[in-house]
């Protein structure tokens, strides 16, 4: 018994090493390019499905690498024969395209006359609801168009009866009263701009002497009066005192219903002329200091300019009678 499997083992080392040596024998490797050139070649005359030509590759990739003892003639003609089926599976996958490409545009024809069938039989009732779309779309548009018109109206009245309430864009000045005043000490006066629309209802207004002071101020100023540019209120128990040498400067800060308004007032004692002068600049405030959330910094206020007035001094000029001309009446 021992014999017997010596023996089949003997026969089957001498088999298998018969076998490698005939795997690995030049004309075994002959044969198999030959008979895989073959395949390549059939597969160029009669393009297969998409598929084929990468399965037949794959095999002769797994023969070529357990070839592993080929010379290198062989090698290159392994290469050309995956290369020839990788070009098969490209013309395959473009002949299904152009199949499939070729469907399709038999479908689309065939849908494209059965919509021109219909069109055609249905040419009368479409011109129909063609024409009710068109006029009930005139109809809708033409009523939008009033409702928006009327809407704009209504927004604009109320805008209007808004600003008046509010004050809306005008913005109140104070200005020192310079008439008949020989010191460096002036009463004040708050009255409305000259160009605003509307007048500002039950005014604040906050002296800040100090301009690098974070306060508001101190409150020298509150009514229930409504300022505008015909009226001009007297500020009481409040004057500012200038300097005769050099320019004072004051800041104003004045609240209503509207957003603030900050303005910076400057008084000089003009030498040449001997009169006091007065110039100031106003900005609205549209956001106090505050903290960026986008920065998680600090920002200060941002101001928006209104109006700065160039120095003056709001006195009469003396009339010179050599110099004046009266014109006639004009009749």
């Amino acid at each position: 018994m021992a014999g017997l499997r010596l023996y089949l083992l003997r026969w089957k080392i001498e088999a298998h090493a018969w076998l490698e040596a005939l795997w690995e024998e030049r004309w075994f490797g002959i044969a198999l390019t030959g008979l895989f050139t073959a395949g390549c070649i059939y597969l160029q005359s009669d393009i297969p499905g998409p598929g084929v030509s990468v399965a037949v590759m794959g095999v002769a990739a797994a023969v070529m690498t357990a070839r592993a003892k080929a010379s290198g003639p062989e090698k290159a003609v392994w290469m050309l024969i995956i290369t020839s089926l990788l070009i098969s599976e490209v013309l395959a996958l473009r002949k299904d395209r152009k199949e499939h490409d070729n469907q399709i545009a038999g479908l689309l024809s065939e849908e494209v006359e059965a919509r021109r069938e219909a069109k055609t039989n249905f040419e009368g009732i479409g011109g129909g609801i063609k024409a009710a779309i068109t006029q009930g779309q005139r109809q809708f548009e033409e009523t939008v168009l009033q409702q928006s018109r009327h809407f704009d109206a209504t927004m604009r009245k109320e805008q209007v009866n808004f600003d008046a309430l509010t004050g809306g864009e005008s913005y109140a000045v104070v200005i020192p009263d310079l008439t008949g005043s020989n010191t460096n000490t002036f009463p004040l006066l708050l009255t409305g701009c000259d160009t605003c629309q509307y007048g500002i209802s039950n005014p604040l207004v906050y002296l800040q002497t100090n301009l690098r002071s974070n306060s508001i101020g101190d409150l020298i100023f509150h009514d229930t009066v409504t300022i505008d540019s015909s009226f001009s209120a007297m500020i009481p128990k409040t004057r500012i005192t200038a300097s005769w040498t050099e320019e004072t400067i004051c800041r104003f800060i004045i609240v209503a219903r509207n957003k603030p308004t900050s303005e910076l007032l400057k008084l000089r004692y003009n030498q040449t002329s001997k009169l006091w002068e007065f110039s100031w600049s106003i900005a609205r405030i549209e956001k106090r200091p505050h903290r960026n959330p986008k920065t998680k910094m600090a920002e200060g206020e941002v101001l928006k300019v209104l109006d700065e007035k160039p120095w003056t001094s709001l006195l009469e000029t003396p009339i010179d009678p050599t110099k004046t001309i009266v014109l006639p009446k004009q009749p």
